[in-house]
């Protein structure tokens, strides 16, 4: 309770508002560093309920196998008061992105059409003047930067009919680790790993389709599970999987393949400002190449992105 109160001073110290509000969780961008914390502090200032919309956009679901959408509110249900409803928009927003390739482009689309469908499913409800969000202040730095345009900060469009609330916007991620912790929110929630706003529209890179995102869940689904055998989770900040939109000949059962590559990322950090690479056991490697390349459909090579913050960012887009 005496963290409660502390965390409760600082943020009105801080001058940040807290309001009764609707907070959206990008599907599977359930990110408990940021939405997690945001939905408890709202709660524990008005003690009333949050609604929280799960958007399923298309790009998100990253654990196909572990069926993440489930696990996911599961754990939603601990924290706040309650979950109103699942949106799914899956088909509205890869129709939306059919063709595009320019990553700006495509945040700035994903950040539109979610503020439209929260704008739609706000008004099945009374008295929803609010939207609420994750931001962190790295997601800030790099938009004013012209970096990258976050879906909640650059991607949004300029006139909303909604007041944004912020809790954790001059926070940086390990910051809002010790917020989450400090709120009593599960480790499983507030150490799991953060995940892109956009989804997996930003490791589907160029023009989305269908079968490449789904050669992203597949070969993210694998590594989790050989980290995890390895006894890497939790010790490596952050780990996933790229699928470019380019192709190589290769050749499997002595006939010629045209497939995508898979490329692993492996990276560690506090604040995101500078990331150094996990240099992983090539034993490892070398399990992750056969699996991937023998079960990811579509798929022949395997690459690993050994490349540091700066010059590369976290994400490929």
């Amino acid at each position: 309770m005496e963290n409660k109160k502390t965390i409760r001073n600082l943020l009105i110290y801080l001058g940040i508002p807290i309001v009764l509000i609707i907070v959206i969780s990008l599907i599977f961008t359930l990110q408990p560093k940021e939405e997690y914390p945001t939905s408890d502090i709202i709660y524990m200032f008005k003690n009333q309920q949050v609604d929280e919309y799960s958007l399923d956009f298309g790009t998100g679901a990253l654990e196909l196998k572990l069926n993440t959408k489930y696990k996911g509110k599961t754990e939603i249900k601990t924290t706040v008061a309650s979950i109103r409803l699942f949106v799914d928009a899956v088909d509205r927003f890869l129709d939306k992105l059919a063709g595009v390739d320019d990553p700006e482009t495509k945040r700035h689309i994903i950040g539109e059409e979610f503020i439209k469908v929260f704008a739609e499913e706000a008004a099945k409800l009374d008295g929803i003047k609010f939207l609420g969000q994750g931001t962190i202040y790295p997601d800030i730095l790099e938009s004013e930067a012209g970096i990258k345009a976050h879906h909640n900060v650059g991607g949004l469009p300029e006139e909303l009919d909604f007041e944004l609330v912020e809790p954790v916007k001059l926070l940086y991620k390990d910051e809002v680790r010790v917020v989450g912790k400090a709120l009593g929110l599960p480790d499983s929630m507030v150490y799991r790993q953060p995940f892109p706003g956009p989804g997996l529209g930003v490791r589907c890179t160029g023009a989305i389709t269908r079968d490449r995102l789904e050669a992203v869940r597949e070969s993210d689904a694998i590594l989790r599970e050989e980290f995890e055998k390895a006894g890497l989770q939790g010790k490596v900040w952050q780990y996933f999987t790229v699928v470019p939109d380019y192709k190589s000949t290769g050749i499997t059962d002595g006939k010629r393949t045209y497939a995508w590559p898979v490329v692993i990322r492996a990276i560690n950090t506090t604040d995101v400002v500078e990331v150094t690479v996990e240099h992983l056991d090539p034993a490892l490697i070398d399990r992750l190449v056969q699996r991937i390349t023998t079960e990811v459909k579509g798929v022949n090579r395997v690459l690993f992105d050994y490349t540091p913050k700066p010059p590369a960012t976290v994400e490929w887009e």
